[in-house]
C-alpha cells in the first residue's frame, strides 16, 4: 500500500506510451477510481465536481438543503446525493472495498463504524481514506458544475480533443478548457424520475421523491403511502460495489497499452444490443439495469472481460447470505452473526494480511479532519440555500 498522501509512479516504464490530458466530471467512487488509474497510467487529470466534497452519493446533506422542491422535478437537482441520515449499507464491507486498497474496519477511530453492514459515513470515510492514500485531492476541483462537454476543433486529423465549459458555483466564473479525453462519472442517481398518475398535480398534500428524503422526524403522526417497491421503498419503510479500479481499462486504452476494437464493431455491437432487447420487450431506458443478474455473474464477466480481482470463495458465499437475509428480513439481516466457518477462516486471513497497512493509516486519520469536512458541507448548504 501506497504510503498516505503520496501519488504512485507511472506505469510507463517499460513501454512507449502515450500521455494524455484528461478530465473527470464527478468525484464520486467511479470518478476516484478512474482518476487514480489514469495518474497511475501517467496521464494528467483534473476531476471536476459540483459539491462541497469527494463521494457523489455518499455525501450527505442537511434536510433544509433540498428547498421546497421536494419532488425534485426540475433540472439540474439542487442536491445530487440521495443519501439519508439513518441509511446503512445493504452489501457487507468485505465485498465492497477495491481489490488492492480493502475496506477494512476502523476500530477505536472517531466518526468510523466498524461493523459490517455499517452507516452511510463510512463508505464516505473510505473513499477520502482512499484519496489520501494515493495523493488524489489536489486534482479535484470542487464546488465546480460542468455545463457543456463538446467536441473541439482538433489540432490534427490525428487528435481527437473535448471543449469542457464549467463555472464555479460561488463566484460564478465561467471557463472554457480542452481536454483529449473525457471520463463521464456523474453516476445515474442524481435525477429523480418521476410517475405519471392521475391527479397527481391536484393533490395538494406533501408529495416528496425519495431522493429528497432524509429523516423520519417531518412524517411523524401522518399516513403515508409508498409509491415502489424497490431498494428505496423497502429501506424507507423500515449489489455490491466495484472490487476494481473501474477506470483502468479506459487508462491504459488512452495510453495505448490496450487496443478497443474497430469502432465501426463497436457501434455494430451495441445496436445489435438493442435490438434484441427491443425484441424482447426491454425498453431502452433499462440498458444498464443489472437487477436481475445474478451477483456472481457479474463477478465472473468482471473476472473474465476486464482483468477484475477474482473473489474468495468465502466472499461469494458472504454475498449470497446477506442477499438472502435481506429477502427474508430485510430490517434485521445486518446484525445477524451466524457467518459459516468457511466464512470465518477467510475473514481472519482478510484481516491478518491488511492490518499493517491498517494500522498505518489509521495514524493518518484525525477528527480534525472529520469536523472540517462536516464545517464544509455545512458552507455548501448556506450555498445552495441562498
Amino acid at each position: 500500500m501506497v504510503p498516505a498522501g503520496d501519488a504512485e509512479p507511472p506505469l510507463q516504464s517499460q513501454l512507449q506510451l502515450q500521455s494524455k490530458n484528461v478530465c473527470v466530471v464527478g468525484a464520486g467512487m467511479a470518478g476516484m477510481a478512474a482518476a487514480r488509474e489514469l495518474r497511475r497510467e501517467g496521464h494528467a487529470v483534473t476531476v471536476i465536481e459540483q459539491s462541497v466534497d469527494v463521494g457523489g452519493q455518499w455525501l450527505y446533506y442537511d434536510p433544509t438543503t433540498d428547498g421546497d422542491d421536494l419532488l425534485e422535478a426540475t433540472e439540474p437537482v439542487r442536491v445530487a446525493s440521495s443519501m439519508y441520515a439513518c441509511l446503512r449499507l445493504i452489501s457487507p464491507r468485505e465485498a465492497m472495498g477495491f481489490s488492492d486498497f480493502q475496506f477494512l474496519p476502523r476500530h477505536g477511530v472517531a466518526g468510523r463504524d466498524p461493523h459490517r453492514y455499517p452507516v452511510h459515513r463510512e463508505m464516505y470515510c473510505y473513499l477520502r481514506d482512499f484519496c489520501d492514500a494515493f495523493g488524489l485531492l489536489d486534482a479535484v476541483r470542487l464546488n465546480t458544475r460542468v455545463l457543456r462537454v463538446a467536441a473541439a476543433v482538433p489540432a490534427s486529423s490525428l487528435t481527437r480533443q473535448w471543449a469542457v465549459r464549467s463555472v464555479h458555483l460561488g463566484d460564478g466564473d465561467e471557463k472554457e478548457e480542452v481536454f483529449e479525453a473525457v471520463v463521464v462519472a456523474t453516476g445515474r442517481y442524481s435525477q429523480p424520475k418521476l410517475p405519471s398518475i392521475v391527479g397527481m398535480e391536484e393533490w395538494r398534500r406533501r408529495q416528496m421523491h425519495s431522493h429528497s428524503y432524509r429523516t423520519p422526524e417531518p412524517f411523524r403522526g401522518d399516513v403515508v403511502i409508498m409509491v415502489g417497491c424497490g431498494d428505496s421503498g423497502k429501506r424507507h419503510r423500515a449489489g455490491p460495489a466495484p472490487r476494481r479500479q473501474g477506470g483502468e481499462v479506459d487508462a491504459q486504452v488512452l495510453s495505448g497499452r490496450r487496443a478497443l476494437p474497430p469502432e465501426e464493431e463497436m457501434l455494430r455491437s451495441v445496436e445489435e444490443h438493442y435490438r434484441a432487447r427491443e425484441a424482447a420487450g426491454v425498453p431502452k431506458k433499462y440498458t444498464h439495469d443489472i437487477g436481475g443478474v445474478e451477483p456472481l455473474k457479474m463477478y465472473e464477466f468482471g473476472e473474465k472481460y476486464c482483468d477484475f480481482a477474482r473473489i474468495e470463495n468465502w466472499q461469494r458465499e458472504l454475498i449470497l447470505s446477506g442477499i438472502a437475509g435481506m429477502n427474508e428480513d430485510m430490517e434485521n439481516f445486518r446484525d445477524r452473526t451466524d457467518d459459516s466457518e468457511n466464512v470465518r477462516k477467510g475473514l481472519q486471513t482478510w484481516h491478518s494480511l491488511a492490518a499493517p497497512a491498517q494500522a498505518q493509516d489509521d495514524k493518518n486519520v484525525t477528527v480534525k479532519d472529520i469536523a472540517a469536512t462536516e464545517v464544509d458541507v455545512q458552507a455548501m448548504t448556506k450555498l445552495l440555500v441562498n
